[in-house]
């Protein structure tokens, strides 16, 4: 479940490397979100044979330079628990941060198995997502060719919760979903 948290409640990963569906790696050294001002998403755990992400995010960008991350994340597998909504970041000179923190779980609406959670569900996972100790921080940074992160638990790094990443194009194609084969244990 820890694996998940951090996975997909940040959706950072490890070394992304370009699939065949995916966009090709920014090419602009100076601007670590050249991928995501093209349009393109950011996906976690990719499953290129079956075109799923374990979250796919989007960043916009407000005219004073903000950025904002907004997205899909799987919350939990038995049962598929979505949720969807804004995720707090912090911008660095290469990429951003993202630790997990109650407040977002107050916008995010969630989805189980496909339908929409009722307030009761919604009330009783935003209470969940709000009682978890130890919030990972996980830091994303983009380069022409690779993207990297940290992820660490009371500032100690956790490198087996890393996951691969890609960028892709919104109309790939590609869907919230964790293929039983890659799944990671509860």
């Amino acid at each position: 479940m820890r694996r998940i948290l951090a996975a997909a409640t940040l959706a950072l990963a490890a070394c992304g490397q370009a699939a065949p569906d995916a966009a090709p790696a920014a090419t602009s050294p100076n601007d670590p979100f050249a991928n995501a001002r093209d349009g393109q998403l950011l996906c976690t755990s990719p499953n290129e044979s079956q075109k799923t992400c374990g979250s796919i995010m989007q960043f916009t960008f407000a005219p004073n330079g903000e950025v904002h991350a907004s997205g899909q994340s799987i919350r939990n597998l038995e049962p598929l628990i979505v949720s969807t909504g804004p995720l707090p970041i912090e911008v660095t000179v290469d990429g951003f941060c993202a630790t997990y923190r109650s407040e977002p779980a107050d916008t995010q609406n969630f989805t189980i198995d496909g339908v929409p959670a009722s307030p009761e569900a919604t009330a009783s996972i935003r209470a969940d997502l709000r009682s978890r100790p130890n919030p990972p921080q996980a830091c994303l940074s983009f380069s022409a060719t690779s993207i990297q992160t940290a992820v660490t638990i009371d500032g100690v790094a956790q490198p087996e919760m890393a996951e691969r990443m890609i960028w892709i194009s919104p109309d790939a194609g590609y869907s919230i979903g964790w293929p039983p084969s890659q799944a990671p244990a509860q």
